[in-house]
């Protein structure tokens, strides 16, 4: 027992002083028990700690390290193993950068945190002899000078600021010296006293005050000089060059008022909302969009807050800023642009667009789109009135032909039983009065069938009965329906066939028609005596039809208009048309696939020129184009 109690005390007084030593030391140091919990720390952990005393700490088990930290500690100490980390710890009001030691003791563990930074005081020899390595590669110019003004150290950055020779720089030279060489190569700015100037930089050495300016030298650099007192009397210098920084944020500046320019005078409203949801760019369009008051913009409000002041400008229940907000605030990774419509509590409806930026804001872009909407809703019922006054057109047009064809075959089918033989004798008389009705009813029958083609092509309801049409048959049928024509005007009508004219696809009744009308046309302007010639060709993959007369012609301010509806000019003719028949021609070409042209000269005649695709619809490019072309053949 005496032996054990003898043991007891050695042991508790190797403790005693154990604890009282590491009491003393600066780094705070602490031991825990078995369960990990804070059992015994200095007096450095306690002052670490703001405590008011070591059992305080203990008591309320204050912490240095994090849980993370402390954590991977654990883990460690569990595996047998040392733990060391550098670590960031809170140090009285100050965060300190601090090596963590922790180790096995027995069941527990210990601790200590050790300050590595052990620098040498400034001007040290040994320090700068340490750190000389990793100096000679930083981009500022950096040279220290001992007390007696010479040049203790300086790096590679210094004398290739200043276009200095190591070799001279290693004899060591002063302060004062280095300045006047700086001056002889002319790498110094000039100062009205330069004597006065120099004096004030030397007067460091003995003022200790901090000397720090701007140098702008000779050949337009900007250099930051900063110049301080150590505490063993020497002097460092620190020197930057500022010219490529200053040149940047010239650019930079000149750019931004290019921008801010640019967003000010544009009409579209753009806000830019950083991550936090704060707006930090406007334009005055999108105040002015909002009717906001740029005073309350100017302070980076939150977009809640510009909601709030949004809010009298949407219609009750309007999501539009709702979606907004969430394309702003969110956090996803792979925001997505998000664009929409809406429409103002004043009746402006406006187009947005919210477009992510790779800083992780977001631009909101708002354009005024009322008077485009007007337009376009304006433009759109003019146009469902023009096809309902179409629709309204073609059944009128169809009533009145219906309610016409009607009396006037009844008037074509009395003319022609009173002019029978079993209807009795008429005088010379009535037997031409009879024939002028008939004369004038079959050509009111024409005009009607004109305008019921014309409105069913309008309306396009025309369905062509597509065959195999040879082109002799269809001049020949023409030519027999103008035949009577020709011989009460005293026209000859010349036919020319190609030889190789052949057949083509087409609707046989219009092709017919088309020549009709233009055979027509041509002998109602024709002379008696005079000749018209009717000529087909095959061209390629096209049948071209001419119909050639030598009339009175047309005059060249009047081509133009030809093809127009109701476009009749007699000009001292026998023609007494509707003005349809060519209208007709050009309408009933053009649904085959095909053209139609017209050239003419003031008493030298006329000439028309069509042109029918062989397979109909598809046009041959061998004719470019078809109706000069077809003129000069």
């Amino acid at each position: 027992l005496a032996e054990l109690l003898e043991q007891h005390r050695r042991l508790s007084h190797e403790i005693d002083a154990s604890r009282t030593l590491l009491d003393v030391l600066p780094s705070p140091v602490w031991f825990r028990n078995e369960d990990g919990r804070l059992d015994w720390v200095n007096a450095a952990y306690a002052r670490a700690a703001e405590s008011s005393g070591v059992r305080e700490v203990v008591r309320q088990q204050l912490e240095l390290l994090d849980m993370q930290l402390r954590g991977e500690a654990a883990r460690c100490l569990a595996a047998g193993n040392a733990f060391m980390r550098r670590t960031e710890v809170r140090h009285g009001e100050e965060r300190r950068s601090m090596e963590a030691t922790i180790l096995p003791a027995g069941r527990g563990s210990a601790g200590i945190l050790a300050d590595p930074s052990g620098v040498a005081p400034a001007g040290s020899g040994d320090g700068l002899r340490t750190y000389a390595p990793l100096l000679d590669r930083v981009a500022t110019a950096i040279a220290v000078f001992s007390p007696d003004h010479s040049l203790k150290f300086w790096n590679r950055s210094f004398a290739a600021l200043w276009q200095l020779d190591a070799d001279w720089l290693e004899t060591r030279p002063t302060h004062g010296d280095i300045l006047d060489r700086l001056r002889e190569q002319r790498q110094l700015e000039e100062h009205p006293d330069y004597r006065a100037w120099k004096r004030r930089q030397l007067d460091i050495y003995v003022g200790g005050k901090v000397l720090d300016e701007r140098w702008h030298l000779p050949d337009g650099r900007a250099v930051h000089a900063i110049a301080e007192r150590g505490a063993d009397g020497g002097v460092t210098c620190l020197m930057e060059n500022l010219t490529e920084r200053l040149a940047l944020q010239s650019r930079f500046n000149a750019m931004m008022r290019v921008q801010k320019e640019t967003l000010d005078n544009l009409r579209e409203g753009v806000a830019v909302f950083a991550t936090d949801g704060r707006l930090k760019l406007h334009n005055p369009a999108f105040a002015a969009m909002w009717k906001l008051d740029a005073a309350k913009l100017a302070g980076d409000p939150h977009v809640d807050q510009v909601i709030d002041m949004c809010r009298t400008m949407l219609k009750p229940g309007d999501g539009t800023w709702a979606n907004i907000k969430t394309a702003i605030t969110s956090i996803h990774e792979r925001r997505q642009p998000i664009e929409g419509q809406f429409e103002s509590s004043d009746g402006s409806i406006y187009v947005y667009a919210a477009l992510p930026l790779p800083d992780g804001g977001m631009l909101l872009n708002c354009i005024d789109m009322t008077d485009s909407k007007r337009v376009q809703k304006a433009l759109v019922e003019r146009n469902e009135a023009l096809e309902a006054g179409s629709r309204l057109k073609s059944a009128f047009i169809s009533h009145v032909n219906y309610e016409l064809r009607t009396p006037l075959t009844n008037i074509i089918g009395f003319s022609e039983l009173l002019s029978g033989p079993h209807i009795g004798k008429l005088n010379d008389k009535q037997s031409e009065y009879l024939s002028d009705i008939l004369s004038s009813s079959h050509t009111l029958r024409a005009l009607i069938d004109d305008i019921l083609d014309l409105t069913t092509i309008d309306a396009g309801a025309m369905e062509l009965q597509i065959e195999q049409v040879k082109v002799e048959d269809v001049v020949r049928a023409a030519a027999e329906g103008v035949r009577d024509r020709l011989r009460r005007a005293g026209i000859k009508l010349r036919i020319d066939l190609g030889r190789d004219v052949g057949s083509f696809s087409a609707d046989r009744r219009r092709v017919v028609q088309v020549l009709y009308n233009l055979l027509v046309n041509a002998i109602g302007f024709s002379e008696s005596g005079t000749e018209i010639r009717v000529s087909c060709r095959r061209l390629g993959q096209n049948i071209v039809m001419t119909v050639e007369d030598r009339g009175r012609g047309i005059p060249s301010d009047k081509i133009a208009s030809v093809f127009e509806r109701f476009e009749s000019r007699p000009g001292g003719s026998r023609h007494r048309g509707a003005g349809l028949g060519l209208a007709i021609v050009k309408s009933l070409v053009e649904l085959h696939g095909g053209e139609v042209s017209l050239t003419s000269e003031e008493n030298h005649g006329t000439t028309v020129t069509v042109l029918f695709p062989v397979v109909t619809g598809v046009v041959s490019e061998d004719v470019q184009p078809p109706a000069r072309a077809a003129a000069r053949a």
